[in-house]
């Protein structure tokens, strides 16, 4: 039996969220939690509930994906962060976030960073399981 990720999608554009509400509801082994427009949400989100694969949007206002990636810190969930920036890619490496999605993308890029994002998970919670 496989297990379910619950997915989380952050981003500050309408279109975008649907985009990948979309994406995720066609993926076997991803159940969407939700679909919030900025970090701040997600943050008291996370804060009830928890998430295993956080699909998250850069650039947004107050608080952005970066920051808020700083702000969780070891307890983030795994994180697929999506942007039309691709500057963020050396920040986004240092923090070592699962995947680096560059807008727009395919369906198949899309799979291979939920993969990513998968691996990453469950090499936390064996991280977790082992202290």
């Amino acid at each position: 039996m496989t297990t379910l990720l619950r997915c989380l999608i952050v981003d500050d554009n309408s279109v975008n969220r649907t985009l990948l509400q979309q994406m995720v509801r066609i993926t076997p082994g991803l159940e969407l939690v939700g679909a919030l427009p900025d970090a701040t949400t997600c943050l008291a989100l996370l804060a009830r509930q928890a998430v295993d694969v956080l699909l998250l949007d850069v650039e947004m206002p107050c608080l952005s994906g970066l920051e808020l990636v700083r702000l969780l810190g070891p307890l983030a969930p795994a994180v697929v962060l999506v942007t039309a920036s691709p500057e963020y890619a050396p920040e986004a490496a240092a923090l070592r976030v699962a995947d680096f999605l560059l807008k727009p993308f395919s369906y198949e890029r899309f799979g291979q960073a939920i993969r990513r994002a998968q691996a990453a998970h469950l090499l936390g919670r064996r991280l977790l399981v082992r202290r």
